[in-house]
């Protein structure tokens, strides 16, 4: 089984509203469950850097940080930076891939871009 986590807009009492990003529930989820693998779809394949290409592999994101580019559109949970900020500090390989890869992830495949 594959479970489908995302992130969500939460009211809180001591703020009109916050983003609750679903790679810090996937980061803290992984912490606690010590699952055999942690894969997470984005809407661009793996972690991209200039002219279209994907990083293969990332060991820490002060190798990436200057090379990093954002997508075209807005995300509100902080972008590719802030994901690959939490996504590393959990011990577990992840892999981050996009809609193409998505049956590759759901047979066992390990596609896109690996984080340890």
């Amino acid at each position: 089984m594959s479970p489908v986590l995302y992130g969500d807009v939460i009211a809180r009492a001591d703020r009109d509203v916050t983003v609750l990003s679903g790679d810090d529930i996937v980061a803290s989820l992984a912490e606690r469950l010590d699952p055999t693998r942690v894969r997470v779809c984005c809407t661009v394949p793996g972690v991209p850097i200039a002219d279209g290409e994907v990083i293969d592999q990332i060991e820490s994101f002060d190798t990436v940080s200057d090379i990093l580019t954002e997508t075209d559109t807005t995300d509100v949970a902080g972008g590719m930076s802030k994901k690959m900020k939490s996504l590393l500090a959990v011990d577990e390989p992840f892999h981050v891939f996009g809609p193409d890869a998505l049956n590759d992830f759901l047979t066992g495949g390990s596609p896109e871009t690996r984080l340890e």
